[in-house]
């Protein structure tokens, strides 16, 4: 379903959880939109431009979030982000805390100096992604794909794992 900027706008305002599973909120203004724990399972983000958004515990499998603006200021911390689309996405500087990243596509994508501290990127591809200066500290790495994926010395990585035989490529 593809909301009205009216409609969007009386949704947003609305307290307590959002539901927008399998929304079509492509190219939707949600500067600013506290969709904390809000479902959106499904929905189409694309374009989205997402500035200062509160997505903290929000609910986003499978969503779409392929070239999503400003997601840079938005607050991840904690979402559910199991098999999201987020190539192509600027998510650098962003505190992913917590997050379930896992089977994530994150292709393409800028993370530089992302916090990842104990998120679950299992699965997820991070090939041809820029993660120099990302804190990975407990992070669940097992089977992700890193062909190509630059990191520097800044990145900090889980204890015990090596990235030189990954694919990732070392930033002098």
């Amino acid at each position: 379903m593809q909301y009205s900027k009216e409609q969007l706008k009386s949704l947003l305002k609305q307290s307590g959880p959002l539901n927008f599973v399998n929304a079509d909120l492509s190219r939707a203004n949600l500067r600013r939109a506290n969709l904390a724990y809000a479902d959106l399972t499904g929905a189409d983000l694309a374009f989205a431009s997402m500035a200062y958004a509160n997505l903290s515990f929000a609910n986003l499998t499978r969503a779409n979030l392929t070239m999503a603006y400003h997601l840079r200021w938005a607050n991840l911390q904690d979402a559910n982000l199991t098999e999201a689309i987020l190539g192509d996405v600027d998510l650098s500087e962003v505190d992913l805390t917590g997050a379930n990243l896992s089977g994530a596509v994150l292709s393409e994508s800028n993370l530089r100096r992302t916090i990842l501290c104990d998120a679950d990127l299992s699965g997820a591809d991070l090939s041809e992604t820029d993660i120099c200066g990302a804190d990975l500290t407990g992070a669940d790495l097992t089977g992700v794909d890193f062909e190509s994926t630059q990191y520097d010395i800044n990145t900090i990585w889980p204890k015990e794992f090596d990235p030189t035989n990954t694919g990732a490529i070392f930033i002098r």
